[in-house]
């Protein structure tokens, strides 16, 4: 064999062997890639799984504290308010019935943020302002709802949402000494918002460990949606609740 002939063979070694050996190649890259797809499906798949379990956790939660509230609440209906009217009825003392009288609308109030009447009857709006309305003669409040839309949201989402609604109200009222609260809620067919602007004292950094915030956190997550406080400027707080699905 001469050298020509032994220059030819090395290079179809030479060629054979980088086809061999990029062939190879070729074929541990596409396993690798196949590997770490399935290792990402797999932290996802767990991701997802963590997801699921803690929104069912929030859920159970939810649903014992809504049995619980809508429990009291039919006591101070049948029992403590029943009783009072009783009293009242008996009772010829005009200034301790106007007490009575006091001490029932009182007690029906409370009994209405407990449990909510024919939530699932009417739409959202009136159910944010009916809560609210009290609120109007302390507070200087401008509302921005929905502005003619008709969807309308189910009746289990309309309690996450009011339930939220009402732990910002009552922590603006006990904490921010504001004067103004503005109110904007719109739901289209691929998001919820719920945004609410107080100019009081702003949040607290001890507010963020409270169980105010963790109940709203648990009912954001039952909604699948996000929330955030932010700090206005000169003072106050803006909460912002958003849940988007986007367009298929």
């Amino acid at each position: 064999m001469g050298p020509q002939q032994n220059a030819s063979t090395v290079l179809i070694l030479l060629a054979l062997g980088t086809i061999i050996l990029g062939t190879l190649l070729g074929l541990l890259f596409f396993f690798l890639r196949i590997h770490l797809k399935r290792i990402k499906a797999a932290e996802e798949e767990k991701h997802r799984l963590e997801i699921n379990h803690q929104k069912a956790l929030a859920s159970a939660t939810v649903e014992i504290q809504e049995r619980e509230r809508a429990r009291i609440a039919e006591e101070l209906h049948d029992d403590l308010i029943a009783q009072l009217y009783r009293i009242k009825l008996s009772n010829f003392n005009p200034q301790i019935n106007q007490m009575l009288k006091m001490s029932i609308q009182k007690a029906r109030g409370l009994s209405h943020d407990l449990s909510p009447p024919m939530i699932d009857q009417v739409n959202m709006e009136t159910i944010l302002l009916d809560f609210i309305e009290p609120f109007r003669q302390k507070y200087q409040i401008q509302s921005n709802l929905n502005d003619g839309n008709n969807k309308e949201l189910p009746k289990e989402a309309k309690l996450q949402l009011f339930r939220i609604f009402q732990e910002l109200i009552t922590n603006i009222d006990k904490h921010a000494a504001a004067k103004q609260i503005d109110i904007y809620y719109r739901y289209r067919h691929n998001y919820l918002a719920l945004l609410l602007r107080d100019d009081g004292l702003g949040f607290k950094a001890e507010q963020q460990n409270g169980l105010g915030l963790k109940n709203i956190a648990m009912r954001s997550q039952i909604l699948d949606g996000q929330f955030k406080f932010k700090p206005n400027s000169p003072n106050g707080t803006t909460f912002t609740f958003l849940h988007y699905e986007p367009n298929n």
